[in-house]
């Protein structure tokens, strides 16, 4: 770990001036922060920056209160949370008509912010179940007042509470709305408290939401294929939150015909050089393999030819449906899907044939990449890993039905959804 970030584990408060200095060397958005403006209504104080100095201030002063119970580790997770929260402003902010009046806006900001994240903040060497939960927090810190602004049911607080700390995300946000200047700050305040109240009486803040369903579908699969429990649980879990079943019985009606035969589709993301090709030789034995780069070099005779993307795609997606027609196919569609809009028609494919679907993101630091990349038989320019690198958009974690993160070490570092411990973590 971080030097810097162990004296935050073991209790030091720096200001964002201090994490700036810090860390700025890892993330460079931070050091722009001070040139990126905010409206005058919405943020009176100014800059991003002023603005976070306030923010970390506000936030030290609520994790004093001992009642939230935070570990060590929570505390750290929230500190570079709020910290980096604003990171993509830099790259969203622009003047927009907003109700007839130009304003100051930075749209879609925390998933830009979120996505910039992975491949930065490996170099910090943090333990990845708080890596994730510093991008979820960075991701979803719009959640707490949207859902209460848009006055969502219970099951879109409960998938919030699956995928990222209501708790955690309550503090940051409360922080974030008490240090700013604008005239509406009471009602902003009152916005997050109405979102833990909700919480509460959803029964997520401080629980599990779907407590108690592995326990009883594993009862009920006991004799079940391997992967079976993660099947079920998953569908279940994701049909309850579109509000297509009420109870996890349901599911087991619901797909109970595949419960033996269904299909695995793996989505590999990930830059090249990332380690994508050897992974799936040592960890996805007797999986079918549709390769983009394999498709690539047969229609094009040079795998670097980009040229034909467009008929290479829709070739690896016609081979992909051939063998979702088919039940109990163990696939692995490898590209490096680093945008959303690659990644969805694919796992779309995998929820139309009702297979489980997987997304693996291999993680590592840019200068490690490039590393890797050099050591390959068809390396790619740096320039090129550079653009990959610039374009990703970070998988949500219920895109797919699980979710495993791949560090350096060459092994799943992480998992979401992976219920039966199927990819140890280690």
């Amino acid at each position: 770990m971080h030097p810097f970030c162990k004296n935050i584990l073991d209790g030091l408060r720096p200001s964002f001036d201090e994490i700036v200095g810090q860390l700025g060397c890892f993330f460079e958005q931070l050091n722009g922060l001070k040139t990126t403006p905010q409206d005058e209504e919405w943020h009176a104080e100014g800059d991003v920056h002023t603005h976070m100095n306030m923010v970390m201030d506000e936030l030290y002063q609520l994790v004093d209160e001992a009642h939230w119970q935070l570990t060590d580790r929570q505390k750290l997770s929230l500190v570079l949370g709020t910290a980096l929260h604003d990171i993509g402003k830099p790259f969203c902010t622009k003047g927009m008509e907003i109700k007839d009046v130009m304003r100051i806006a930075a749209p879609h900001h925390e998933y830009r912010g979120a996505s910039y994240l992975p491949f930065r903040i490996p170099k910090l060497s943090l333990p990845k179940d708080i890596e994730q939960e510093v991008v979820s927090l960075v991701a979803y810190h719009h959640m707490p007042k949207s859902l209460v602004v848009k006055e969502k049911p219970k099951q879109d607080y409960a998938r919030l509470a699956r995928i990222c700390s209501p708790k955690l995300l309550y503090l940051l946000e409360m922080a974030d709305m008490k240090g700013r200047t604008c005239s509406d700050k009471e009602k902003q305040v009152d916005m997050i408290e109405f979102f833990k109240m909700s919480c509460e009486e959803h029964g997520v803040w401080d629980k599990d939401p779907y407590d108690g369903w592995v326990k009883s579908l594993t009862d009920e699969l006991k004799s079940s294929r391997k992967g079976a429990l993660s099947y079920f649980y998953n569908n279940a879990v994701r049909d309850y939150e579109s509000q297509e079943i009420f109870t996890h019985e349901e599911a087991l009606s619901k797909y109970y015909d595949f419960r033996d035969d269904f299909n695995e589709l793996f989505v590999l993301c990930g830059p090249s050089g990332a380690g994508k090709s050897i992974w799936v030789e040592r960890n996805l034995k007797g999986f079918h393999v549709v390769s983009m780069d394999m498709l690539r070099a047969k229609h094009a005779k040079d795998m670097a030819d980009q040229k034909l993307n467009g008929y290479v795609r829709q070739v690896a997606r016609e081979e992909l449906k051939s063998h979702l027609r088919k039940k109990g196919k163990k696939i692995v569609w490898d590209a490096t899907s680093l945008r959303r809009d690659f990644r969805s028609p694919i796992l779309s494919l995998g929820f139309d044939y009702k297979a489980l679907t997987t997304i693996v993101l291999f993680q590592k630091d840019f200068d490690e990449i490039n590393k890797n990349n050099l050591q390959r038989k068809r390396n790619v320019p740096a320039t090129v890993i550079k653009k990959q690198i610039d374009s990703f958009e970070m998988p949500e974690l219920t895109e797919a039905h699980r979710f495993l993160i791949v560090g350096s070490s060459g092994r799943v570092e992480y998992s979401h959804g992976d219920v039966e411990n199927e990819f140890a973590v280690g």
